[in-house]
């Protein structure tokens, strides 16, 4: 009778053991599969905010003859659109770890400070022709080349030339500042017709910034 006991109680252990093992092997096999799908939730929330944003740069160009809101800080500056998209959360991937805004003051970059202190309040940049850039580089130099991103196109060197000939100069463009933004790729969306696209490749024809707020000329897909 002892035996029998103990025979059962041993089996009923074994029993045990293997239901934890697998357990744990459906965690390991359904967890990243869960953050994968959670991720991917997020990337499309990311992708509806650009969407909204895109649609108040098409009203406003709609309304002023084709052009593009007047900034200085052309790639950084979507204050410029705030009177029609007032939600402050759609100016934030919910993949990132920047904060949310509180105020449409953290976007103003109407002067270099508040440039220097709002830039990297949002998540999007925002690029269009060379036209646009030419032009809105002209609110800050006057025509005069230079550019609010110390980056001369007046006088271009061969750095200069190089990374102007890399970059898309010929739509109107918001994308993410992450290249990690989802799965190591980031949210790219016309403002034309809306269309989106995902980028895998980094950054080489888009432009960027470096960490002090000035035009990235390294060619570097991930710099």
């Amino acid at each position: 009778m002892t035996k029998r006991v103990l025979s059962l109680r041993f089996f009923t252990l074994i029993e045990l053991f293997m239901a934890i093992v697998v357990v744990l092997i459906l965690i390991g096999v359904l967890v990243p599969r869960l953050a994968r799908a959670r991720e991917y939730a997020r990337q499309k929330y990311c992708m509806n905010n650009m969407s909204q944003i895109a649609l108040a740069f098409q009203t406003y160009i709609q309304d002023n003859n084709n052009d593009m809101p007047p900034s200085m800080y052309w790639l950084t500056d979507l204050s410029v659109v705030y009177d029609a998209a007032k939600d402050l959360k759609l100016y934030k991937c919910p993949s990132s770890t920047t904060a949310y805004m509180e105020s449409p003051s953290q976007m103003y970059q109407r002067t270099e400070a508040e440039f220097t202190a709002n830039w990297k309040n949002c998540d999007y940049y925002l690029t269009g022709t060379m036209k646009d850039i030419e032009l809105r580089n002209s609110i800050f130099n006057e025509g005069l080349g230079n550019n609010a991103y110390h980056f001369d196109m007046s006088n271009p060197g061969r750095i200069t030339q190089s990374v102007v000939a890399a970059k898309i100069n010929d739509e109107r463009l918001i994308y993410e500042r992450n290249y990690y933004s989802h799965f190591k790729s980031f949210n790219v969306i016309d403002i034309a017709d809306r269309h989106y696209e995902v980028e895998k490749n980094g950054f080489t024809k888009y432009w960027t910034l470096d960490e002090r707020g000035w035009i990235e000329i390294s060619l570097d897909a991930f710099p």
